[in-house]
């Protein structure tokens, strides 16, 4: 097993869904005519880097250290 600040958040959405960038066209440029002159796929493929960026830098850790500032520790058990 693994330890909450060794699992980023990347890991876990590629375990869960596989890579699926935001279009096909920045994993398979050939996927659209359009590509080799197209702006939007540039925009989106900056979306795409920065989305990555975020997920390869948080960890299971570093999200529960946020929810406990947020609202305190968090609850593993039913009250009684």
């Amino acid at each position: 097993a693994m330890a909450p600040d060794e699992i980023t958040l990347d890991m876990i959405v590629e375990t869960l869904e596989g890579k699926h960038p935001p279009l096909d066209c920045l994993d398979d440029p050939t996927a659209c005519v359009l590509s080799e002159g197209c702006e939007q796929q540039q925009v989106w493929r900056g979306v795409e880097e920065a989305i990555q960026t975020v997920l390869k830098t948080t960890t299971v850790a570093d999200l529960a250290s946020r929810q406990r500032r947020r609202v305190g520790p968090i609850k593993t058990s039913a009250p009684n």
